[in-house]
């Protein structure tokens, strides 16, 4: 536990000394300047999209960012005669980054749309989107050895990630999308705006 709490702490100040939470920063301001330009009912409609797309996966960038950077600066040849496990160190960057994610959603919706959602759905929405695109851009970004190598491709495979916007749109409602791993996250996170059934409740928790 003290080597993963260190590790947390680490993870925090380079985060913080690399621009992450300026990055976080913009963020928050251009989506608060783009939503409140817009009228109350397309805010209303796209806001858990964008918490959903935008707010709660940059994390799978981040976590690009700090591996390549890793790799840079020979941090990971270093960490393999520590002590530390690999599940501490992903559990650390993967809980760093969501907790990064989760202040930024929160400080969009708060400010765009007040505080009259349900918490106790958007919380674990955000978290477990972030936390699972977070290790898929670990496992993603360790195959390539630059930035540019992984753009491409983190594109391409960042697209079936998405498919549950047909659900929330309306646009197509098939028991296919279920399998999606993504899928609860985005019924947690709409949950949290507009009531869902008790039954997409608990298969988002269970899944």
């Amino acid at each position: 536990m003290s080597r993963l709490m260190s590790t947390l702490g680490w993870d925090l100040r380079i985060q913080f000394r690399q621009g992450f939470y300026y990055a976080a920063l913009f963020v928050i301001g251009l989506w608060v300047l783009v939503l409140t330009q817009l009228p109350a009912e397309f805010t209303a409609l796209f806001l858990p999209y964008i918490i959903f797309f935008d707010l709660s996966v940059f994390g799978f960038y981040f976590m690009a960012g700090m591996l390549f950077l890793e790799k840079g600066e020979g941090v990971l040849e270093a960490l393999v005669v520590t002590p530390l496990r690999k599940r501490e160190y992903l559990v650390s960057k993967a809980l760093t980054l969501s907790l990064l994610a989760l202040l930024v959603s929160a400080a969009v919706v708060l400010m765009v749309y007040g505080p009259g959602i349900n918490w106790l759905l958007f919380v674990p929405g955000v978290m477990l989107n972030s936390w699972l695109l977070v290790l898929f851009g670990f496992i993603l970004a360790s195959r390539y050895d630059a930035v540019n190598e992984f753009l491409i491709p983190s594109i391409i495979y960042v697209i079936p990630s998405q498919l549950p916007a047909f659900w929330y749109f309306g646009i197509w409602d098939h028991w296919l999308l279920y399998l999606i791993p993504t899928m609860p996250s985005m019924l947690l996170i709409a949950g949290a705006f507009t009531p869902i059934a008790p039954w997409q409740v608990v298969y988002s928790l269970l899944y």
